[in-house]
Formats: C-alpha cells, sequence, structure tokens
C-alpha cells in the first residue's frame, strides 16, 4: 500500500459477541432479571454477568488487559478494501 503520509491511529480492537436473556424469577410478580455471557472471539474467553451494568465493565477488563490486540495485516487490509480508516 502507498503511503500518504498519514498517520494512523492504532487502537487496541477486539471483536465479542454479547448474549443476553430474562431469565424470571420465582418470586411472583417480580421483573425478570437481564443475564448475558461476553466471549472474546480472539481469545475465547468468556464471562457471565447478571447486572447490565457489568456488561460495560468486562468488556473494559478485557481491552485494557493487553489480551486484545490490533492486527497490523488485517487492519490495512480492512483499510485497503474500505478506502479509509473512518470509523476504525
Amino acid at each position: 500500500m502507498k503511503s500518504t503520509g498519514e498517520t494512523i491511529e492504532r487502537r487496541p480492537s477486539s471483536s465479542f459477541l454479547v448474549r443476553v436473556w430474562l431469565e424470571a424469577r420465582e418470586l411472583e410478580g417480580a421483573e425478570p432479571i437481564l443475564r448475558g455471557y461476553v466471549r472474546n472471539l480472539k481469545s475465547g474467553e468468556q464471562e457471565y454477568f447478571g447486572q447490565p451494568e457489568k456488561l460495560a465493565e468486562l468488556l473494559m477488563r478485557q481491552l485494557r488487559s493487553g489480551a486484545v490486540e490490533i492486527e497490523t495485516e488485517q487492519f490495512e487490509e480492512l483499510r485497503t478494501d474500505t478506502g479509509s480508516s473512518r470509523g476504525l
């Protein structure tokens, strides 16, 4: 790929599978509980959560852990395919 002189900011990134469901409670009239899990598609690491606010915590922990990293070749290939780095 030809260099255009632009600087490409590489940020840690990864792809995740997030599955959520409502789980009924045994107490009559009680609201169902939102449960789910997050799976890192690269590492296979999977964690369950029982509170919606935990979802963001799980994602941030994985992104900060260093377990996720940008693959330079994949980034360049994607950039070439899309014709820009917009949204990456």
